[in-house]
């Protein structure tokens, strides 16, 4: 739930802003502005709601480390070396959400500026709807065993096929150029593996870091999971738009090309090799219980 929760927020975030505002190349400054005045209304409403009403369900562990001390203790050589399944598992998260932040920003604005949608209705007949919900339904259900079977036989040997859905599923994205169906069959496809790498890679990093330091290593948890990501994905994503754009120059807020997804493909292969040390801390661990 923990791991699904901000997917569907930025979903809702980067819905809503074209719901309210509607047509983004014509909103201007003031609208951003307003826009982003709301967000950080509502998240600083939600902490000091939190202050008041959230209460720790764990016993604190005090430490007398100061603020600094506190604040480098996730770089520190010693601490990697002792932490070493935890530092593998931000290494796959790190690439998971660089691959998946080459193209999730630009979904929306992909669906809007490749496919015709004033033709939808005579495509989507009752036919073709149900066998889209079969196989919606098929794909959760998928999703659904890799969870499941990954808490009772361990995660190791449901990270691979995750994986490998998620890939395959961008690579079928980008074949699927204008055809929308074939789209949002290629889309589920990569739901799958979306989402259980997403689950999957969060629990290992919650199962191997210390119960006594996960304040202390939240922060290193954000720069793998956040940062990084958030730096390198989207300027991938600008460069290749840029170079295969169908209008070579065209800002990719306006038309993202389809290599984006190609693109993350291509960078989400990277997570194998860091996969192969992970499934080997996990059947450490396994041996120990």
């Amino acid at each position: 739930i923990l791991a699904i929760v901000p997917v569907v927020a930025s979903v809702a975030v980067t819905g809503s802003f074209g719901a309210i505002f509607g047509d983004s190349e014509k909103a201007g400054t003031k609208e951003y502005s307003l826009y982003f005045l709301i967000l950080g209304s509502v998240v600083t409403a939600c902490g000091i709601f939190g202050v008041f009403f959230l209460k720790e369900s764990r016993t604190s562990v005090k430490t007398s480390a100061g603020f600094g001390e506190t604040l480098i203790y996730g770089f520190k050589p010693s601490v990697i070396k002792n932490n070493k399944s935890l530092y593998i598992s931000l290494a796959c998260m790190g690439i998971f959400s660089v691959s998946s932040q080459i193209f999730f920003p630009y979904l929306f604005i992909y669906l809007g500026s490749h496919f015709d949608m004033s033709n939808l209705g005579s495509i989507l007949t009752p036919g073709v709807i149900a066998v889209t919900a079969v196989f919606a339904v098929a794909m959760l259900a998928v999703l659904a065993y890799f969870i499941i079977m990954s808490d009772k036989k361990g995660k190791s040997r449901y990270l691979y096929p995750a994986a490998v859905f998620y890939i395959t599923g961008l690579v079928l994205v980008f074949f699927a150029d204008t055809n929308f169906l074939y789209f949002i069959y290629a889309a589920l496809v990569t739901v799958v593996g979306y989402g259980a790498l997403m689950i999957m890679l969060g629990a290992a990093v919650r199962d191997f870091t210390p119960e006594d330091k996960t304040g202390q290593l939240q922060g290193i948890r954000m720069i793998f999971s956040v940062l990084i990501p958030m730096l390198i994905g989207p300027s991938v994503a600008e460069k290749v738009s840029n170079a295969y754009s169908a209008t070579p120059g065209t800002n990719i807020s306006e038309t993202p090309a389809p290599h984006i997804f190609l693109a993350a493909a291509a960078f989400g292969i990277i997570i194998f090799v860091p996969l192969v040390f992970l499934s080997k801390e996990f059947k450490k661990k396994q041996s120990t219980k």
